[in-house]
C-alpha cells in the first residue's frame, strides 16, 4: 500500500508515524479552518451590523441635527442652539479657555457657556470638517481662529469634537482645544503704541504744526 513505483514499503514504524501525523495535521488543519470559519462568520456579522442602513440612517439624522444646531450659532442665535440640548445635558467645552468650560450642565450651564466665552474669544472663523459618527454619537473636527482677548492674540487652532443624541437632543458635548499653548501667546504691545502715535502726530497737526505731524513718520 505504502509502495511507489515499484519501491519498497518503508518500515512499519515510519508508515505508523506518518498515518498519526497526517491524521492529527489534517485534524488541526480542519479546527483552524473551523475555528477561521466562525471568526469570518463574526467579523461579517459585526460588518453587517456596521453597515446596516437603519444604523447608517441614524447616523445621517444625527449629523444633520447637529449641523442644524450649530447654523443656530452661526446666525447669532445661540438659544437655538440650546433648545437642541437635552435638560440633563452635560459637557465639557473649550476647558482652560473659557471659565466653567471644564463642567457645564443642563441648558442654563450652556447658556452660561455662550455668554462666558464671548468674553474670552472673538471668533473669526468655525469650520466644522471630517464629519462622521456610530450609533449615538457624532463626531468632527472644528478649524478655529480667533482673537484670544486676554492677550489679544490671534489663535489659528483646531478642535475635536464628540457628541451623543438621544431622542434628537444633544445630552453630552465634549470639545477638546490645546489651552495651554493658547494661553501661552502673549499680548503684542505694538498696537497700543501705534494708536498713540497716530494720536501724538495728528494732535501736532491740530496745533498747526505740521512739521510735528510729518515727524512722526520718521520714527
Amino acid at each position: 500500500v505504502f509502495g511507489f513505483r515499484g519501491f519498497p514499503p518503508p518500515p512499519l514504524r515510519f508508515r505508523t508515524r506518518y498515518f498519526w501525523n497526517t491524521f492529527f495535521s489534517t485534524r488541526a488543519s480542519c479546527l483552524s479552518i473551523s475555528h477561521n470559519s466562525d471568526r469570518l462568520t463574526s467579523l461579517r456579522g459585526t460588518a453587517t451590523l456596521n453597515t446596516m442602513p437603519e444604523d447608517t440612517k441614524q447616523v445621517e439624522k444625527n449629523i444633520a441635527r447637529v449641523q442644524e444646531l450649530l447654523a443656530e450659532i452661526a446666525r447669532g442665535n445661540p438659544k437655538g442652539y440650546v433648545d437642541g440640548i437635552s435638560e440633563d445635558f452635560v459637557g465639557t467645552i473649550m476647558s482652560g479657555i473659557v471659565p466653567g468650560g471644564e463642567s457645564i450642565k443642563g441648558k442654563e450651564g450652556m447658556m452660561a457657556f455662550f455668554e462666558n466665552s464671548s468674553k474670552v474669544v472673538e471668533v473669526l472663523k468655525f469650520e466644522a470638517v471630517d464629519w462622521c459618527g456610530k450609533g449615538d454619537n457624532v463626531y468632527f473636527t472644528v478649524n478655529w481662529e480667533f482673537i484670544y482677548k486676554p492677550t489679544q492674540q490671534f489663535v489659528k487652532t483646531t478642535g475635536n469634537v464628540r457628541k451623543v443624541l438621544k431622542n434628537n437632543l444633544i445630552c453630552e458635548k465634549y470639545h477638546l482645544i490645546n489651552a495651554d499653548a493658547i494661553k501661552k501667546t502673549k499680548a503684542d504691545p505694538r498696537p497700543e503704541s501705534n494708536i498713540k502715535l497716530v494720536q501724538d502726530a495728528v494732535g501736532e497737526y491740530m496745533k498747526g504744526n505740521p512739521a510735528g505731524y510729518v515727524a512722526a513718520y520718521e520714527l
